[in-house]
C-alpha cells in the first residue's frame, strides 16, 4: 500500500479533517491495517510463529525503530500516522474512563439495609 493509497483509506473512513475519528472507529481500523501492512508469516491458515514468542515492550519498540530504517519514506509516514493514531486511541480511552470515573464519585448510593 503506497501513501495515497493509505490517505484514501484514512478519509473515506474518517472524512477529511477526520470528524468522524472517534474510540469505536479507530480500533478496527488500525486492527485492519495492521493486518493489510504488517501481515503474520503464514502456512495456509495457520500463523507461523518463529523462535521465541515475546512480549518485551522494549523489544517490540526496537524492531519498530530499526524496521523503520530499512523501509522508503511512504512506509515510514504510514507506520508514524498509525502510531500516532494508536497513541490518541489511548488518550480518548482513558479520558472518558476519568469522566465515567468522576460521574460515578459525584452519585450519592443508597445503602441497603
Amino acid at each position: 500500500m503506497n501513501l495515497e493509497e493509505f490517505r484514501e483509506q484514512v478519509y473515506s473512513r474518517f472524512g477529511r479533517h477526520l470528524e468522524r475519528a472517534n474510540e469505536e472507529t479507530l480500533r478496527p481500523f488500525l486492527d485492519q491495517m495492521q493486518a493489510v501492512l504488517y501481515p503474520p508469516k503464514r502456512d495456509g491458515e495457520t500463523v507461523v510463529v518463529e523462535g521465541e514468542v515475546e512480549l518485551d515492550y522494549h523489544r517490540l519498540v526496537r524492531r519498530f525503530l530499526a524496521d523503520s530504517l530499512r523501509r522508503e519514506d511512504e512506509q515510514n509516514l504510514i507506520a508514524l500516522w498509525l502510531f500516532c493514531a494508536e497513541l490518541w486511541l489511548y488518550v480518548l480511552t482513558e479520558d472518558v474512563s476519568r469522566q465515567f470515573a468522576a460521574f460515578l464519585r459525584e452519585i450519592h448510593w443508597e445503602s441497603e439495609e
